[in-house]
């Protein structure tokens, strides 16, 4: 037995909500502001550079700390920093549009 009364009505070629089944997108009024290319690669390169030095303290902190050169508090210091400086790289990653 099959219950036909649940199934919605197919119609060929219509979408409930533009192309995709998805609402459409409002147009915004304002023109989207012109990026600076040159702007756009520096903050690439930034946000790597953020990232990589972040996690080579990590790394460096760690050893140190297994070596006992670092006390714990010291180590502690180089983990928050590269904990910062992957906070930095993430924050900058959000704001771009790349």
């Amino acid at each position: 037995m099959v219950m036909t009364a649940f199934l919605l009505p197919f119609q060929p070629g219509a979408t409930p909500h533009g192309s995709w089944g998805g609402s459409p997108k409002r147009q915004s009024r304002r023109p989207e502001p012109r990026r600076s290319r040159i702007r756009d690669q520096f903050l690439r390169w930034l946000c790597w550079l953020l990232a990589v030095t972040g996690q080579g303290l990590f790394r460096l902190a760690t050893r140190l700390h297994r070596w006992r050169v670092l006390n714990r508090r010291q180590s502690w210091r180089l983990i928050q920093w590269s904990s910062s400086l992957n906070q930095s790289a993430i924050r900058i990653m959000r704001r771009a549009r790349w």
